[in-house]
């Protein structure tokens, strides 16, 4: 399975060869978690492959917390470029992987591409939720994962904020989108 950057708009040369080269590093580092993964889990547990994942995010990957400083005067937040081999990309799912750090959205998008590269379904939720650790963040924006495993959904959410791992599923909050 392969993730790329789409854009409808003209882009330059330039612009093209950087982006081929955040699509070739993400895919490469997705490579390699999924082969970490089944290296070092029973390939045959689709439970134990979705924590192995999740354990590995938890590892590895930080909550960029100075997200949370940089809004709007309406409260939301600035989406701002990020440094990357000699060039600038917009904080997304590559960001997480590529640079170590994200928040909900950039860390949600990326555990599915790395749930999906291992057969597990898994969609991206995003919403209101109530169900947080720490009261500042009760009714704000969140996004969260479910995975599918032998029937049931369940709730996977890396976030310091929310951390759970599969528990009864958030959808019943107040949505605005899932993919």
């Amino acid at each position: 399975m392969l993730f790329k950057i789409k854009s409808e708009s003209q882009i330059d040369e330039k612009t093209k060869a950087y982006r081929n080269l955040l699509d070739k590093d993400y895919q490469q580092k997705l490579e390699e978690i999924v082969e970490y993964v089944k290296k070092n889990c029973d390939i045959n547990s689709k439970e134990k492959l979705s924590k192995k994942v999740f354990d590995w995010f938890c590892d590895n990957v930080k909550y960029d917390e100075n997200i949370l400083s940089e809004k709007r005067e309406d409260g939301s937040f600035i989406n701002k470029e990020y440094e990357y081999k000699g060039g600038k990309f917009w904080r997304s799912e590559k960001y997480a992987l590529l640079c170590g750090k994200g928040v909900c959205q950039s860390i949600s998008l990326a555990l599915k591409d790395v749930y999906s590269m291992l057969g597990i379904e898994c969609r991206y939720v995003s919403g209101r939720d109530d169900d947080v650790v720490l009261d500042r963040f009760k009714g704000r924006h969140h996004a969260w994962n479910e995975i599918v495993l032998e029937g049931k959904k369940y709730t996977v959410d890396w976030t310091p904020h929310f951390r759970t791992f599969m528990t009864e599923p958030r959808t019943k909050q107040t949505n605005e989108h899932c993919i």
